[in-house]
């Protein structure tokens, strides 16, 4: 079982440590150009590989703080975003659009109109 939450969790890490990685190379490197890519490329599983690998190889307690320094990075990340740029103020693009009803909605809603009419008119006889 030990072993089982043990690469649970470093394939958690290792995930955390792709993505800071890759976020690290779209920074440094920009989103598009061959540097890019090949620092995408390279950079990326030769990190998460070798953070893997010094994870690995630690005592208890340093593998455990290694191990989770990725996590809380990622996660400080995640905050720090929605705190300064969570909140989107522009509209939905649906809400720019006009609604308009069609001739067949329209008719749907005259014959309903007139249903609850007649259920109406004969309530009223009945009384």
């Amino acid at each position: 079982m030990e072993l089982f939450i043990f690469i649970l969790l470093l394939s958690l890490m290792s995930f955390s440590v792709a993505f800071l990685v890759y976020g690290f190379c779209l920074h440094f490197f920009g989103a598009s150009g061959t540097k890019s890519k090949i620092a995408q490329w390279t950079l990326t599983p030769l990190v998460v590989i070798l953070w893997n690998l010094l994870v690995i190889t630690r005592n208890d307690i340093s593998r455990a703080i290694l191990g989770a320094l990725p996590m809380v990075a990622l996660a400080a990340f995640v905050i720090y975003y929605k705190v300064k740029h969570g909140h989107d103020d522009a509209p939905e693009p649906h809400e720019f659009i006009e609604k308009r009803t069609s001739a067949k909605s329209l008719k749907h809603k005259e014959k309903i109109r007139k249903r609850e009419e007649a259920k109406r008119a004969q309530r009223e006889k009945k009384k």
